[in-house]
């Protein structure tokens, strides 16, 4: 019997697609119970369930970290280069909070764009966090 590693709980995760053609990531039905718990409390941490964006960056953040010795730390953590790609995540419902954040924290004088990257980064590295802390035992 193969022994199942934190890092490899990616696998409990799949592309699934709705009636109406849009693909999203679900868990499976053996999916463990400590990764239900922390798929939970990210999306309570962004006030936002279930949302889909959130899943397909969970599942991003295993397949990353599916090395043996690879980190938050290691992973490139970059908000989307598109535009329309931000616009569209504008959008989503926590991000208003996140983009505050990010220009209280970071920004001086930027663009709305530069804005609205700034805090999909700041999300975006909340959730490889959580992940992280996750694979390393530090949480659940």
């Amino acid at each position: 019997m193969t022994t199942i590693t934190r890092r490899q709980y990616g696998q409990y995760l799949h592309m699934q697609t709705r009636a109406n053609g849009t693909s999203y990531i679900s868990k499976t039905d053996d999916c463990p119970k400590e990764l239900e718990a922390l798929i939970y409390d990210i999306h309570k941490h962004f006030d936002a369930m279930p949302n889909d964006w959130i899943y397909r960056v969970i599942g991003q953040a295993f397949d990353d970290m599916d090395q043996d010795d690879y980190t938050t730390e290691d992973c490139s953590i970059e908000a989307d280069c598109y535009n329309s790609d931000l616009y569209k995540w504008f959008g989503e419902p926590y991000a208003l909070e996140c983009i505050d954040e990010y220009a209280s924290e970071f920004a001086d004088n930027k663009d709305i764009y530069t804005l609205i990257a700034g805090g999909q980064w700041l999300a975006l590295e909340r959730i490889y966090s959580m992940v992280g802390e996750f694979i390393n035992g530090e949480a659940y």
